[in-house]
């Protein structure tokens, strides 16, 4: 019995990869339309694990096949009834319906954000973040090597950094250093994950 029901997972794993890949989903795309994990579509692919009766009529529902062919398997001349046109819809459909979720918010996939403009932050941000610190660090370092005492209106004295950049007018570079360091930060911040899928739901609050 426990052969048979491993088969049986093992058959139905197969098919659901089959005809995911015929309508050219990938397994988190399948995932979002299923609003379960990605390796939820995994487990089932790979016969770890099966989806309950519920899923499975979604997946029927999704993958445009009745439940008797999604758990006994295509018959021999399947593909080739395959109608090409079905498959130029689903992936039209798969096109201009980017954001299937659970979610009311509509969450779009990264084509609303591209992983060359997360690159493009990524080395922007990790550049200017750089030359921010360097730019502060050797600004400090001279403060310590050659130390100065400016006295201030009401007597005071201003040494350290504070009376290095006041002694020699390196004010403005201060800010532009610590300016670099703020714009890096917030560059490696967009790009990262939890921004992007922010970025990806203002992008289809806009489009709705």
């Amino acid at each position: 019995m426990t052969e048979l029901m491993t088969e049986g997972r093992i058959r139905l794993g197969a098919e659901i990869q089959r005809r995911r890949k015929q309508l050219g989903l990938t397994q988190e795309e399948l995932a979002q339309r299923m609003d379960v994990s990605r390796q939820s579509v995994t487990k089932w692919e790979t016969g770890q694990s099966a989806p309950d009766l519920d899923r499975l009529v979604q997946l029927g529902e999704v993958l445009k096949i009745s439940l008797d062919e999604l758990l006994k398997g295509p018959s021999d001349n399947a593909d080739d009834n395959w109608n090409e046109n079905e498959g130029e819809h689903a992936a039209r459909d798969s096109a201009e319906e980017p954001c299937l979720h659970a979610d009311p918010a509509p969450v779009c996939r990264e084509s609303a954000f591209p992983s060359s403009l997360s690159f493009f932050l990524r080395l922007t941000g990790g550049l200017l973040l750089f030359v921010g610190l360097a730019g502060l660090l050797a600004l400090w370092v001279f403060s310590v090597l050659f130390p100065v005492q400016i006295p201030g209106g009401n007597g005071s004295l201003h040494t350290g950094l504070e009376g290095y950049l006041m002694a020699h007018g390196y004010e403005p570079l201060f800010r532009a250093a610590l300016g670099s360091v703020c714009c890096g930060a917030l560059c490696l911040l967009t790009a990262s994950a939890g921004a992007r899928s922010l970025a990806a739901r203002a992008f289809g609050r806009l489009r709705g």
